[in-house]
């Protein structure tokens, strides 16, 4: 056959051949690209079941379409014969890689995520594959997984073809329920995915046997070996190879999460209440109770490692981003003006997050951070950053309405400790904006490459006043503190409105003074009409004056999730505004709390964790995401991270009230008490009287 041309198709070589078909490469004439095609073979293409066998391939296979799952481009017919056009993958199979010894843990981990996120795809349309071992899954020369063959996938609740003259699966990888013909759902791709992992960890098979009878009672009677395996990859195996359907996982999603739970990476939705393998089902007898506490117990430390540990470097590190935080730059007088030297470095960070190439820390981890007085080394490798921006500011008054700054910034390169750029600018104070924004740009051409071309957009300041740029900076104080006292956010209002009244045109004024009136409004601090008018109106001023202003856009977006719950037109706005700034910590926050609300919890948890990566020390940040695992029920990563957020934050009572609020639910009426007791309840009243604002 090599040499024919079929129809518009080339065959150039032969790939392979097996029980259901022979496959070929071929050219694709009309489009010009390499396809596989896959052809029933001719002994038996008279026999209609196993046609009817292949088509039921064509059809699960088509249906699909997700990067770990093989494309199918076309059914064809030629005369009576009948052929399935794929996409071509060039790599190896995945049986291949692991003939003699396993693969390394990382790699392990990497592919067997890209799996599961196949399978899980297929599962949701309905599609059992009855038939994965690591000879139906392709790695590609980039790393990435393909799971081919569908052919012996059952669609729905339609009919099962129970034999067609063959086996149905291979005699290794099937379920106990498989080699006794009963009815398969997709837990028994989970068994086989047990055993393909299981290759993958040991470089063997779990179940072995001299011929397929032995094979099988091994299967059924036997247990797999894993005392040598990881303790996170044994429990993950056990409830993979449980023998009943009923003890296994019952999603592959679940396991999906599992695994990802090691890698530190999002979840995903299950929609079943107990989700991890690192929580087995509890037993009446007293050693299951006591094997659940200490599996608990691992559980919190491995979420914590992996999942939430800051001291990774990898935990914020974005792979070909250049990652850089802003610390905050010393005061050096007048003392009682801290908070305009907090400004200034405010800003150079919010025009650094414009550039989407560079990855910008946000400025509260960096402030907090700053108390810590770390080496530039210990800071690169607590936030995961490449470079450090620091220095120094020093104003004073040389006339009656005149003042004079002095910025000293350097640019450190942490791997070497090396300052790869220093200036001074002594400038008079109404240049403190054109010094801002040069700033900014030298420091995104001192990283050179790709970034050396990035030009920082030159915007007007966003005052003239300087008077009212001062209770600006002011109002960002106390709207910044985290505290979500009601006190706080009237100061910050109060300030907002004296700076837009020394300068009405002060869009930037504008947005925060809608936003913080957006939370009086959400916590229940002021549900008037008015109020609500005035978030609305604020926002739409700010917008008005500066359209490219992503405050104004996450302003408006505020104004939809807190006042009028309409969260597909608040995500609207925050996507608005991180077009204009990338690497807005703030913006991804918002989208995710917003598909939370829409019980979205996989975008909620993608989202608000690339908001906690660029923002690690946040407790809000990291209470939201904290909330969102309580929420799918994972409470042990939520546990662990809460217990992180106030270990980094003691004083941070509201991350107490989650903790308390886990406890409860979970049954730990003790702990949940001896939280509550070290809570100020005085000082923190209003926000526990209103804790209803919380309950998503």
């Amino acid at each position: 056959m090599v040499g024919e041309t079929i129809l518009h198709y080339k065959i150039l070589e032969k790939l392979g051949e097996g029980g259901m078909g022979v496959v070929y490469l071929a050219e694709d004439t009309k489009l010009k690209r390499q396809v596989a095609i896959k052809f029933l073979p001719k002994q038996i293409s008279a026999d209609a079941e196993e046609r009817k066998r292949f088509e039921i391939e064509a059809q699960a296979a088509a249906a699909l379409n997700h990067p770990n799952i093989t494309t199918i481009h076309a059914i064809e017919e030629s005369g009576e014969t009948i052929f399935i056009v794929m996409e071509y993958i060039d790599g190896t199979e995945l049986k291949d890689k692991i003939k003699s010894d396993p693969l390394p843990p990382d790699e392990t981990l990497n592919t067997a995520i890209q799996i599961a996120q196949g399978l899980t795809a297929a599962h949701t349309k309905g599609i059992v594959h009855r038939d994965i071992k690591s000879s139906n899954i392709m790695i590609t020369k980039d790393d990435n997984v393909k799971i081919m063959d569908f052919g012996l996938a059952k669609i729905g609740k339609g009919s099962q073809v129970t034999k067609l003259g063959t086996t149905i699966g291979t005699i290794a990888y099937m379920s106990p329920e498989q080699t006794r013909g009963e009815h398969l759902d997709e837990r028994t791709d989970v068994w086989s995915f047990g055993i393909v992992l299981y290759e993958m960890l040991t470089g063997g098979q779990p179940f072995k046997g001299a011929y397929d009878q032995a094979i099988v009672y091994s299967i059924l009677n036997e247990e797999p070996e894993l005392n040598n395996l990881p303790e996170e990859y044994s429990h993950i195996l056990k409830k993979a190879l449980a023998k009943s359907p009923e003890d296994r996982y019952q999603k592959t999603s679940e396991m999906l999460n599992d695994l990802k739970s090691l890698k530190g990476d999002s979840l995903v939705k299950t929609g079943t209440r107990e989700t991890s393998a690192v929580r087995p089902i509890v037993r009446s007898k007293m050693k299951w109770i006591i094997s659940f506490a200490v599996v608990l117990i691992i559980a919190a430390v491995s979420a914590y490692y992996f999942l939430f540990n800051k001291n990774e470097v990898k935990s914020n590190k974005t792979p070909g981003k250049e990652m850089i935080v802003v610390m905050p730059f010393q005061n050096l007088g007048p003392q009682d003006e801290k908070y305009f030297a907090d400004g200034v470095t405010d800003e150079i960070t919010s025009k650094l997050a414009s550039i989407g190439d560079i990855g910008v820390i946000a400025t509260s981890s960096a402030e907090k951070l700053a108390k810590k007085n770390l080496s530039f080394q210990e800071i690169g490798k607590e936030l995961g950053v490449d470079y450090v921006l620091n220095g120094s500011i020093r104003w004073e008054k040389i006339g009656k309405n005149e003042s004079r700054v002095r910025i000293t910034p350097q640019l450190i390169r942490v791997s070497d400790n090396t300052i790869t750029w220093s200036n001074s600018y002594d400038k008079v104070l109404n240049d403190i904006f054109a010094v801002q924004n040069e700033i900014a740009q030298k420091v995104v051409n001192q990283l050179g490459g790709t970034f050396a071309n990035k030009q920082i957009q030159k915007e007007t300041p966003p005052t003239g006043n300087l008077e009212a740029y001062d209770f600006y900076l002011k109002g960002v104080s106390f709207e910044t503190k985290g505290s979500y006292l009601k006190s706080d956010y009237q100061n910050s209002i109060n300030l907002f409105k004296k700076a837009i009244e020394l300068d009405p045109n002060f869009a930037l004024a504008y947005a925060h003074l809608s936003r913080v009136q957006a939370k009086m409004y959400f916590f229940f601090y002021d549900r008037s009409e008015k109020n609500e008018k005035n978030v609305y109106e604020n926002a739409q001023k700010s917008l008005e004056l500066n359209p490219n202003l992503a405050e104004a856009h996450l302003a408006l977006g505020d104004y939809h999730y807190r006042c009028k719950l309409d969260y597909e037109s608040a995500i609207k706005e925050y996507s608005e505004a991180l077009k204009i700034q990338p690497n807005n910590a703030e913006a991804y926050d918002d989208i995710g709390v917003a598909y939370r609300r829409m019980g979205k919890f996989e975008l909620a948890i993608q989202n608000m964790s690339k908001g906690y990566k660029l923002n690690p020390l946040s407790a809000e940040f990291g209470n939201d995401v904290a909330e969102t695992y309580k929420l799918i029920r994972d409470y042990s990563k939520a546990t662990a991270l809460i217990k992180n957020i106030i270990e980094l934050n003691p004083d941070m009572d509201l991350s107490k009230i989650f903790l308390v609020h886990i406890y409860i639910l979970t049954g730990d009426l003790r702990n949940a008490s001896d939280i509550i007791d070290k809570v100020k309840a005085n000082s923190y009243l209003d926000v526990i009287t209103n804790f209803k604002a919380y309950t998503y």
